[in-house]
């Protein structure tokens, strides 16, 4: 390798060296490449080229390589191996490797022993208070499948008691004897199991596997609850259940649920339409489900009252507080003394009364009297107006009726307010005592403020079309005067369509064209002032004239 370098520089140096006389030189550049083993290295290597950079671009381009002073600088032959060094220290253990498979079972074992027991009885005593028998094991040395005593292994020994003497379940007494005027219970002249489950008046209900289909009655005189039903389910589970068959002419004889109460305290009572009778009439405080007609009643009837009787009943109704009547179908009283008589009706509140299909009368004495009528407030009546809506405030005992079908009446003394945005700035006004709309037209409520432009509008005005004309449907057709609501539109581009004008709009219209007019006058008052001073002028002008004449006449 050391030769190889000394050659490789001689080389170089002797080629840069050998430029002919007068020809300028570069200087010498180098390529090198990597060689591949092969006939040039037989190991591999470098390959460097050499050659004068000619256009000095610093660097060796093809056309300038000198191949004649190409060198290979070869890899060295691999030496022969070392010495083994010493072995280094041991690693850690690795991982346990997975179990292997179980071999095959060996060869059985000789037979031990088997084991025998004895029984043996057991007197009362420490062991077993009410005696017993004592089980004593070991194993059969001897192989006579007897348990000898020199067998017997003490730590097995067991003892199996006797518990308390029972009483059967038909003696009551405890005297393990019949009595038959007690616990005969059948009547069949035995005392035997088929008596536990026939109570008589006098028993009380056990517990038993099979249903005890008997009738009993239950009483109590003390201060404690006469029925307790304890249930320690904490999932959903029914603890209280009434069955039977339907009754009335029903023509089932199948039992079913007529009344459930679970452990959440949820319950419910069912029935059949048109089956049965009513559960109770006349006066008194009640909650009562009337399944002949689907019907609710809850509250009081005062003495002698029959409003929650059968007759006054309707079928789907519900009827609330106190003297209420809900008989319509469907219908629904609430308060005190309210009537709900017609279909689908609706009285709530103070001897409201609702008499009509569809009607709702709400609050203090309010009467609905007439079909889809609604009365609301104090004293609001219908007046027997179908489709009328009656709202009266407080403001006096006289009564607000409506004075036509589907009319809509409103009393408020103390004015109205109609709001047409959340925040109630918006809308229009009817003060108390007043007979027209105050519009919201507060300065604060507004913006994108613009001045007009009077002699265009009275121009816009000038050419308006306005008219007498009687609207189509108002009853007793009366004329109106005005502008049509699409000139309106097409000539100041106010409100929001082309059917309908805002009252705001065509006040502010007329204001504005009456401001223009009041300049035209003023312009025009000040022209006719100095007209009448020129008029002055010239009367006195001519009057001079009319002197200067005179005096030229008597020169003359």
């Amino acid at each position: 390798m050391i030769r190889r370098a000394v050659v490789l520089s001689v080389s170089l140096f002797l080629a840069a060296c050998s430029n002919p006389a007068g020809q300028t030189n570069n200087g010498l550049v180098a390529l090198t490449n990597a060689e591949p083993a092969g006939e040039n290295c037989a190991g591999g290597g470098v390959k460097l080229r050499f050659g004068l950079d000619a256009n000095g671009n610093a660097r060796l381009d093809e056309d300038e390589v000198d191949s004649t002073l190409t060198q290979y600088v070869c890899n060295g032959v691999a030496g022969a191996n070392g010495m083994n060094g010493m072995n280094g220290l041991a690693g850690a253990d690795g991982t346990m490797g997975t179990m292997g498979t179980v071999g095959p079972a060996g060869p059985a074992g000789a037979a031990g022993p088997a084991t025998v027991s004895i029984n043996t009885p057991e007197a009362p005593g420490a062991n077993c208070r009410y005696g017993g028998v004592q089980v004593q094991f070991g194993p059969d040395v001897d192989g006579d499948l007897l348990l000898d005593p020199g067998e017997i292994n003490a730590a097995l020994t067991r003892f199996i008691c006797n518990g308390t003497a029972g009483v059967d379940c038909h003696d009551l007494n405890g005297n393990d004897a019949c009595d038959p005027a007690t616990e005969d219970k059948d009547l069949d002249g035995d005392c035997d199991v088929d008596d536990c489950h026939t109570p008589n008046t006098a028993d009380f209900i056990r517990n038993q596997t099979t249903a005890q289909m008997a009738d009993f009655n239950i009483a109590g005189t003390g201060t404690a609850a006469r029925i307790r039903i304890l249930d320690s389910q904490t999932v959903a589970n029914d603890v209280f259940v009434f069955r039977g068959v339907p009754c009335c002419g029903s023509g089932s004889t199948v039992p079913r649920d007529l009344f459930r109460l679970n452990n959440s305290g949820g319950f419910v009572a069912f029935g059949v339409l048109g089956l049965g009778n009513i559960p109770a009439q006349g006066a008194g405080e009640r909650l009562m489900w009337h399944p002949f007609k689907a019907a609710f009643r809850a509250g009081s009837i005062g003495n002698a009252g029959t409003q929650w009787d059968d007759t006054n009943v309707g079928f789907y109704s519900w009827a609330g507080g106190y003297n209420t009547i809900a008989l319509g179908l469907g219908s629904f009283a609430m308060g005190y003394q309210s009537t709900a008589l017609g279909t689908y009706s609706s009285a709530v509140g103070y001897t409201t009364n609702a008499d009509g299909t569809g009607a709702v009368a709400i609050g203090y004495r309010t009467t609905a009297d007439a079909d889809y009528s609604v009365a609301i407030g104090q004293r609001a009546s219908a007046n027997g107006r179908a489709g009328s809506i009656t709202f009266a405030d407080a403001s006096t005992t006289d009564s607000v009726e409506a004075s036509a079908n589907n009319q809509f009446s409103v009393r408020a003394a103390g004015g109205y307010r109609l709001f047409t945005n959340a925040t109630m700035t918006t809308g229009v006004q009817l003060s108390a005592g007043g007979s027209s709309w105050a519009v919201v037209s507060d300065r604060n409520a507004k913006t994108d403020f613009a001045e007009l432009d009077g002699e265009e509008l009275l121009h816009k005005l000038a050419k308006m079309p306005v008219q007498s004309w009687v609207y189509k449907e108002e009853v007793g057709h009366p004329r109106h005067v005005g502008p049509m609501a699409q000139d309106f539109y097409g000539a100041f581009g106010l409100g929001l369509n082309d059917v309908t004008i805002n009252t705001l709009d065509i006040d502010g219209v007329n204001l504005a064209a009456s401001k223009a007019l009041e300049r035209r006058t003023s312009e025009l008052m000040e022209k006719t002032r100095r007209v009448e001073k020129l008029e002055n002028e010239v009367e006195e002008l001519k009057a001079a004239m009319r002197r200067l004449e005179q005096r030229l006449s008597k020169q003359k």
